[in-house]
C-alpha cells in the first residue's frame, strides 16, 4: 500500500502559505562577521541583513566562479534575456516587463517601453529605439526619457527575434519565416521590400559589407547576399552540428555561439567557400557571443559568461570565466565591461580584469582511465578505474591529492563496494573475456591484497551468473547485493571474504538502480519496490509500485529520492516503509536533468541535499520539502560527469574524458534564526571547510536567494593581524579645516579599509587627536602613553599575532611627530615600544608613516630582534614635505585605497609612490628589512604581504579620456570635458586641482584652484570651466572621480600652457607701457629676461628683446586706446 501525492504549482503554494512563514521582506546579506578564518578551528558565523526567517537557509561555496568580478547589477521583476547597448544606456528585454532602459553611468533605470509582445531585441539609431516583439516591428522615438512616443509598427508573418537597422533599412530575423527587410525611408510608412526564407528558425543575425549572416538555430548559419534589398539572395549555408543561436564578427571570421556545441569559428575570405576552421565546447549552452580586445565573451546560459582569446585565428583559447546567479542569455562589452542578460537575475556587469579560467580544486588524469565509482572514506578515494584497474588516493590535503595505490586486474572494473578493510571490486570483460568478483583487503592502502577471486573459487554458487552484466554493487554489515542487468538481484553472505556464499535471488528481472539503507533496499526500474533486508537470509518484499518512473535512485533516513529522465523527482517518505508516502514533483523551471541509458549518470544523497550528475554537469536539489524540491546550485562541467560522491563541500566525480576531479560545491548549513528577522547565526565544525580560499555565502528560502561574494576568507593556518591608527596633531594644532578634514578622511579611509579586509573592530586600536566622523570605534586619545600601551601591551595580549600594521599620520619633523597639541613621539621611543613588543611575540610590524620628514624615522627604526620583521614606509624623504590636498588626497590615502582592491603592500606602496612622485613631486620610501637604508631593491625583494584577507573591492575607477593639451595666447577661461569613465559604483563627484607653473614643494596645497566637474545630461560628458590661468607657463591640471564609496581614481592629467600676448614682457597677460618699460630696461642691460619668459615675450620670433617688440608694444597700447 502507498499514498501518492502530485503536487502542482497552486497547491504547493498555498500549503506554503498556510504551513511556512514566508519571508516578505527582501531577502539580502549586508555584512558578514568574521571575514577571515581558519578551515582548522571552529567558527561561529554571523550574518546582519534583512529578510531572515525560520526557512532561510545557509550556503557557502569556494569562488571558482570569478563571482567577486560580478561588480553590480540591475534586478529585473521578469526574466532578462536580450540586451543591446547605445548612447550609454542598456536596453533590456524582460518577459512581462516590456524593454527596460538603463542608463550605464549611474546605473539607473531611466525609462521603460512596453510592447504588443515580448520585446526580443532592439536596434537604436540616434533617438529612435526599433524594437521587434514577436509581431514584428515596433518604432519608438525616444528623445523625450520622460515620454517614449510610438512612431510606427510594422507587423512580421514570423516570430521577430532580432533587428539590424543600416541605411534606413530594417534587416529582421523571423523565427520560422526567415528573414524580412523593411524600408524605413518614409516615415509612416514602411513597407516590406523583401523576405527569403530560411531552412531553421532565424533568430540573430549581423550585417557585413554587402552579406548578412543568420544565425538558423540548428539549419545552422546562413549567408545571405544583401546588394539588392528588393532581391536578397541565399549564397551559403554552413552547418555547424549544433544550434547557431549568436554571431560576432571579427578579422574575416564569422564567430558562432553554436548552442551545446560551444564556440564556432568560421572562415569568411571567400564567402562562397567559407568553412569552418575551430570550435571549443563549452559546458553550458551557447547563447550569444561578443567580441572586445581580441577577446570573444560567451553567454553560457547556466554556465555563466566564458571569455576565449582569440588571437591566434585557428585555435580559440579559454581564459576564464564568470558563473553569474541566473541564466547568461545575452551579452554586450562597453567602457571595459561587459554586460549580461542574466534571467532572473536581471542585469549582470562584470569588470573583465583579473578572471581566471575555471580549474578544479584538484584532478587526476590518466589516459583510457574510465571512472565508475568513487568512495570516499576517512582520507581516501577509493575508485573503480575501468581498465585501468582499482586507485586510491590521499585526499587529507585536497589541493594536493596523491595516488598511494593502485592494481590492475587484467579486466575493466565496473563497481567496487568498501566496508572495514575490505574493498569488493566487480570486473567485466576479465582474462579469458569472463567477468570476475574480487575481494581485497586495503588496511595497508599502499599495499592492495587480493584475497579471493570468483575466478580462484570455480565450485561458487555465483558462477551460475552471467558476471560480465554486473551493473551494480553494494556491501552493508557483511552482506553483498549485485545488480545483474539482466538476471537481477542477490544476496551474498562475505562475513567469511574468503568463501562468500550466495544466499538468495531477491529480484530475477532487470532494475536500473538500487539503494541499501541499514535494514531496507530501494529498486528502481519497471517498477518501484521497498524490500526488508532486516533478515537478509529472508528478505521480504513490502512495497511493488509500477507507476513511478525513474533511473536514479538514493536513500537516506526516512527520505527516499528517484530522479526520472525527464527531471521528475519522486519523493519516497519510509517512516512506515509498508505504507510510504510518494510525492511526485516537476522540478523548478531552471533545473535541466537529462538523463539517458547509452551514458552513465549518478545520484549522490547526504541529508536534505540531492546531488544528480548527467552531461551537464551537477545539478544539487533541497529535497528538505518533500513536496517541493528546490534548485539549490548547478556545476557545469565540459565533460560528462559519470560518477559523484560528496564531503563536505567538495564533489569527487569522475568524468568522460578520463578525469578524476574535485571540484567545489555548496556546503548546506541550517543556522539559528533568534526571531530576529535582520540576524543570522550558524556554525561550522573544524574541516568543514575543506580548501583554503574566498567563499560565497548565499542565503535562500521559498521565494527568494541572495549571494554574498567574497564574504568570508579561510586560511589553512590563520595569520592573526591587529591594526593601530593614529590621528595626530588634531584640528587646532597648525591645522586649517582644511588639513583637518584630509586627515579624518584619510584615517576614515583606512579603518574602512581594514574592516573590509576582514579585520574585526576588536582588532583596531584607533586614537585621533581630534573629532572623528564616527565616534563608536575611537579607543582613545592621542597620546603617547596611548600609543606605548597600544603597542607594547594590546597588541601582545593572547592569541599571538602574525602581524600588526601601524599607520601614523600627521604632522612630522626631523625624528619627531606631533601626537597632539601638547606632546611630540620620538622615533627613538617608538623604536623601543616596538622592540619590546617583538621580544615577547614573533610578529612582523608595518609601519605605514605620513608626515612631513617622515622618511626621517627610517634610520631610527632599526630593530633590534630580527630585522626581516620590520618594514617602514613613510610618505616623503627625509628633509622634504609630505601633503594633504583637496579632498584628502594624500599617499596613505592612495595607499590604503590600493589595500582595499586587494593589492599586496609592495604593489599598493609602488602605485602611490608613483602618484605622488609623477603628479605631486613628493617621493615616498620604503625599508623592508629595517636596516635604515630605503632604495628600489627594498621593493624588489619584498614578498607580498597582503593587509587582510586579499579581498579586492571590485572596480576601480578609470577616466577614459580628458581633453590633454590646451594652448592659450592671452585667454583665461578654459573648458575641460571626460568621457567613457569606467567605474563600479555610482559617480559621486568629478573634480581637478590645477597646479600653477609657480608651484613648488613649499608652496600651501589648500591655495591650488579646485574644478567642479558636472555632467551634461545631454551629451553625458562631464565638464567644467575655470578662469585660474592668469600666468604665464604650463599649468597641470589632476582630474579625480570621486565614487559613492569615496573610492578616488588615479589622476588624469591634462596641460594648460598660457603664452600670453606677444610682447607681454612681465607676464601679467596684459599689454600696456609697463611692458615698454621693461623692454627698454632689457634693451639697455638693466634688467634681462629668464629663457622661459623669452618664448612667450618675443614677438619676432628672434630670441631677442629688441625695438620691434617696444614698437608693437606701443602700437597695440595706440589700438586699444
Amino acid at each position: 500500500m502507498f499514498h501518492k501525492v502530485k503536487m502542482s504549482v497552486l497547491s504547493t503554494l498555498l500549503i506554503l502559505s498556510i504551513f511556512c512563514n514566508l519571508t516578505l521582506a527582501d531577502l539580502k546579506i549586508d555584512d558578514v562577521s568574521p571575514k577571515h578564518a581558519s578551515i582548522k578551528q571552529q567558527v561561529d558565523i554571523e550574518l546582519t541583513g534583512s529578510g531572515f526567517s525560520e526557512d532561510t537557509r545557509v550556503s557557502l561555496t569556494l569562488d571558482t566562479g570569478n563571482k567577486t568580478s560580478i561588480s553590480n547589477s540591475i534586478p529585473a521583476a521578469r526574466p532578462a534575456y536580450a540586451l543591446k547597448i547605445a548612447n550609454n544606456k542598456a536596453y533590456i528585454s524582460c518577459f512581462y516587463e516590456g524593454l527596460k532602459i538603463v542608463d550605464i553611468e549611474r546605473l539607473q533605470v531611466v525609462g521603460k517601453i512596453l510592447t504588443s509582445n515580448y520585446p526580443r531585441n532592439v536596434d537604436v539609431k540616434d533617438d529612435i529605439a526599433y524594437i521587434v516583439d514577436g509581431d514584428g516591428l515596433q518604432i519608438f522615438n525616444i528623445s523625450n526619457s520622460y515620454e517614449y512616443t510610438l512612431i510606427g509598427t510594422v507587423r512580421t508573418p514570423g516570430y521577430a527575434s532580432d533587428i539590424q537597422v543600416f541605411n534606413d533599412i530594417a534587416y529582421v530575423a523571423d523565427g520560422t519565416e526567415g528573414i524580412q527587410i523593411i524600408d524605413l525611408s518614409n516615415p509612416g510608412d514602411y513597407t516590406i521590400n523583401a523576405s527569403i526564407d530560411t531552412s531553421g528558425t532565424a533568430g540573430n543575425i549581423l550585417i557585413w559589407e554587402n552579406y548578412l549572416f543568420a544565425a538558423d538555430g540548428s539549419a545552422g548559419v546562413q549567408i545571405i547576399d544583401i546588394s539588392d534589398t528588393f532581391h536578397p539572395k541565399l549564397i551559403k549555408t554552413v552547418k555547424t552540428n549544433g544550434t547557431a543561436n549568436g554571431l560576432a564578427f571579427y578579422k574575416n571570421y564569422l564567430y558562432v555561439a553554436n548552442g551545446y556545441r560551444g564556440l564556432l569559428v568560421i572562415q569568411l575570405n571567400e564567402i562562397e567557400n567559407a568553412r569552418i576552421v575551430d570550435s571549443v565546447d563549452t559546458p553550458g549552452d551557447a547563447l550569444s557571443i561578443c567580441i572586445y580586445d581580441d577577446k570573444a565573451y560567451i553567454a553560457d546560459e547556466y554556465s555563466g559568461v566564458f571569455i576565449f582569446d582569440i588571437k591566434n585565428l585557428f585555435s580559440c583559447e579559454e581564459i576564464g570565466f564568470v558563473k553569474t546567479n541566473s541564466r547568461a542569455m545575452d551579452i554586450a562589452i562597453a567602457h571595459g565591461k561587459a554586460y549580461v542578460a542574466d534571467s532572473s537575475s536581471g542585469l549582470q556587469i562584470i569588470d573583465l580584469d583579473n578572471m581566471t579560467e575555471y580549474q578544479p580544486v584538484a584532478s587526476f588524469y590518466e589516459d583510457k582511465l574510465t571512472i565508475n565509482d568513487i568512495i570516499i572514506k576517512d582520507n581516501y578515494a577509493y575508485i573503480a578505474g575501468g581498465h585501468k584497474g582499482f586507485y586510491i588516493f590521499d585526499i587529507s590535503n585536497p589541493i594536493d591529492l596523491k595516488k598511494v595505490g593502485h592494481v590492475d586486474l587484467h579486466g575493466f572494473v565496473n563497481d567496487i563496494a568498501i566496508e572495514g578493510h575490505l574493498v569488493y571490486i566487480s570486473i567485466i570483460e576479465g582474462d579469458n573475456n569472463e567477468a570476475d568478483l574480487v575481494i581485497a583487503d586495503i588496511s595497508d592502502p599502499t599495499a592492495i591484497t587480493l584475497i579471493w577471486s570468483l575466478e580462484w573459487d570455480e565450485d561458487n554458487d555465483l558462477n551460475d551468473y552471467s558476471m560480465t552484466d554486473i551493473v551494480e554493487i553494494e556491501v552493508k554489515s557483511n552482506f553483498l547485493y549485485i545488480n545483474f542487468e539482466s538476471d537481477g538481484l542477490v544476496i551474498v553472505d562475505v562475513s567469511k571474504p574468503t568463501i562468500p556464499e550466495l544466499i538468495k535471488n531477491i529480484i530475477d528481472y532487470e532494475i536500473y538502480d538500487f539503494a541499501v539503507t541499514d535494514e531496507y533496499l530501494y529498486t528502481i526500474g519497471y517498477e518501484f519496490l521497498i524490500v526488508d533486508i532486516s533478515k537478509p537470509y529472508s528478505p521480504e518484499i513490502i512495497v511493488e509500485n509500477d507507476e513511478i518512473d525513474g533511473e536514479l535512485i538514493a536513500a537516506q533516513g526516512n527520505k527516499v529520492c528517484i530522479v526520472s529522465d525527464v527531471g521528475e523527482i519522486y519523493m519516497v517518505y519510509t517512516a512506515d516503509p509498508s505504507d510510504p508516502m510518494i510525492y511526485e514533483t516537476e522540478l523548478d523551471s531552471d533545473i535541466d536533468i537529462e538523463l539517458d541509458f547509452d551514458t552513465q549518470s549518478d545520484i549522490f544523497m547526504s541529508g536534505n541535499t540531492v546531488y544528480i550528475a548527467d552531461e551537464h554537469g551537477v545539478q544539487i536539489v533541497d529535497v528538505t520539502s518533500l513536496y517541493r524540491p528546490r534548485l539549490i546550485s548547478t556545476i557545469d562541467h565540459k565533460s560528462h560527469i559519470s560518477t559523484i560522491v560528496v564531503k563536505n563541500d567538495l564533489a569527487f566525480v569522475g568524468t568522460e574524458d578520463n578525469h578524476f576531479l574535485l571540484l567545489p560545491i555548496p556546503l548546506e548549513l541550517r543556522p539559528t534564526f533568534d526571531n530576529d528577522e535582520s540576524r543570522l547565526v550558524f556554525s561550522l565544525s573544524a574541516n568543514d571547510v575543506s580548501v583554503p580560499g574566498l567563499y560565497n555565502i548565499s542565503v535562500y528560502d521559498w521565494e527568494d536567494r541572495f549571494e554574498k561574494t567574497g564574504a568570508i576568507r579561510f586560511e589553512d593556518d590563520l595569520r592573526y593581524m591587529k591594526a593601530i591608527i593614529v590621528a595626530g596633531g588634531g584640528p587646532d594644532f597648525q591645522n586649517s579645516d582644511f588639513h583637518w578634514t584630509g586627515i579624518k578622511k584619510a584615517v576614515n579611509g583606512a579603518y574602512k579599509t581594514l574592516l573590509s579586509q576582514g579585520f574585526e573592530k576588536e582588532d583596531i586600536f584607533f586614537m585621533t587627536a581630534g573629532d572623528i566622523y564616527e565616534y563608536d570605534y575611537i579607543d582613545s586619545t592621542a597620546t603617547t602613553a596611548n600609543l606605548a600601551y597600544a603597542i607594547t601591551e594590546w597588541a601582545a595580549e593572547p592569541p599571538a599575532i602574525n602581524d600588526l600594521f601601524l599607520y601614523i599620520l600627521d604632522h612630522g619633523g626631523d625624528g619627531v611627530f606631533v601626537m597632539n597639541e601638547d606632546e611630540i613621539l620620538y622615533a627613538n621611543d617608538l623604536n623601543n615600544w616596538l622592540d619590546i613588543l617583538q621580544r615577547q611575540v614573533n610578529t612582523r610590524v608595518t609601519v605605514i608613516y605620513d608626515a612631513c620628514n617622515s622618511g626621517s624615522f627610517i634610520p631610527l627604526l632599526i630593530s633590534d630582534t630580527d630585522t626581516n620583521k620590520r618594514i617602514v614606509i613613510t610618505s616623503s624623504q627625509a628633509d622634504k614635505s609630505a601633503y594633504i590636498m583637496q579632498e584628502g588626497i594624500s599617499f596613505s590615502y592612495f595607499f590604503w585605497n590600493y589595500i582595499a582592491n586587494g593589492y599586496p603592500v609592495n604593489h599598493a606602496f609602488s602605485i602611490s609612490r608613483e602618484v605622488m612622485q609623477d603628479y605631486h613631486q613628493q617621493k615616498p620610501l620604503i625599508d623592508i628589512n629595517a636596516d635604515g637604508i630605503s632604495d628600489d631593491s627594498d621593493i624588489l625583494k619584498m614578498e607580498r604581504i597582503y593587509i587582510g584577507r586579499n579581498m579586492g573591492r571590485l572596480g576601480e575607477t578609470i577616466i577614459g579620456r580628458l581633453n590633454h593639451e590646451q594652448l592659450l595666447y592671452g585667454q583665461r577661461v578654459v573648458q575641460f570635458e571626460i568621457s567613457d569613465i569606467i567605474h563600479s559604483n555610482p559617480i559621486e563627484k568629478v573634480f581637478g586641482i590645477v597646479t600653477p607653473p609657480d608651484f613648488t614643494n613649499q608652496s600651501d596645497y589648500s591655495d591650488l584652484p579646485l574644478l567642479s566637474f558636472t555632467r551634461n545630461t545631454t551629451t553625458g560628458l562631464y565638464e567644467s570651466q575655470s578662469n585660474c590661468f592668469n600666468k604665464r607657463g604650463k599649468y597641470l591640471i589632476n582630474v579625480y572621480v570621486q565614487d559613492t564609496q569615496n573610492v578616488l581614481s588615479l589622476p588624469k592629467t591634462s596641460i594648460v600652457e598660457q603664452y600670453g600676448y606677444a610682447a607681454d614682457i612681465n607676464g601679467d597677460l596684459n599689454i600696456n607701457l609697463t611692458d615698454a618699460i621693461c623692454g627698454m630696461q632689457i634693451l639697455s642691460g638693466i634688467h634681462y629676461i629668464a629663457d622661459d619668459y623669452l618664448k612667450y615675450a618675443d614677438s619676432n620670433g628672434n630670441q631677442i628683446i629688441g625695438l620691434e617688440e617696444i614698437l608693437y608694444i606701443l602700437k597695440e597700447i595706440g589700438n586699444n586706446e
